[in-house]
């Protein structure tokens, strides 16, 4: 072991001992040499714990603007968050509306529709030209002053 002595801290062989803390220098043996308790005192301790006060005071007003602030600050967040959400609930349904449209409009060239309607036109033009070949027939057959 070593030369110094060793503190006790309140422990012996026969367990856990209270210590005399009367605040008044005391003697015990410990390993055959003397130890000796001091207790100082720094300072007034009413003038420390006002000072200890004011400054935890000036800190929890510190601590309370902040918290306020925070509030504002996470009030307002939660404003532009709902509005955003509210502009993509909006975004979305519209997307899903025009996904639908396109897929009515893909299913119904699928089925044929787009030809139909270019036969319906080729048609058309073929009878529109027709009736103008026929009236000009016709016209061919009719005398010369009833042509007007």
């Amino acid at each position: 072991m070593s030369n110094y002595p060793q503190p006790n801290y309140g422990y012996s062989n026969q367990g856990l001992t209270s210590r005399g803390g009367t605040g008044q220098p005391s003697s015990s043996s410990s390993g055959g040499q003397n130890r000796e308790e001091v207790s100082v005192q720094l300072g007034h301790p009413a003038l420390e714990y006002e000072e200890g006060v004011h400054t935890l005071r000036q800190k929890v007003k510190l601590l309370k603007r902040m918290s306020n602030s925070i509030g504002e600050e996470t009030s307002l967040r939660g404003k532009l968050i709902d509005s955003l959400s509210s502009g993509f609930d909006s975004a979305t349904e519209s997307a899903k509306k025009a996904k639908k449209e396109l897929d009515k409009v893909y299913k119904q060239a699928r089925a044929g529709h787009l030809l139909a309607l270019m036969f319906f036109s080729v048609g058309l033009f073929v009878f529109v030209y027709l009736v103008y070949k026929a009236n000009r027939f016709a016209r061919w057959f009719l005398p010369k002053g009833r042509r007007e």
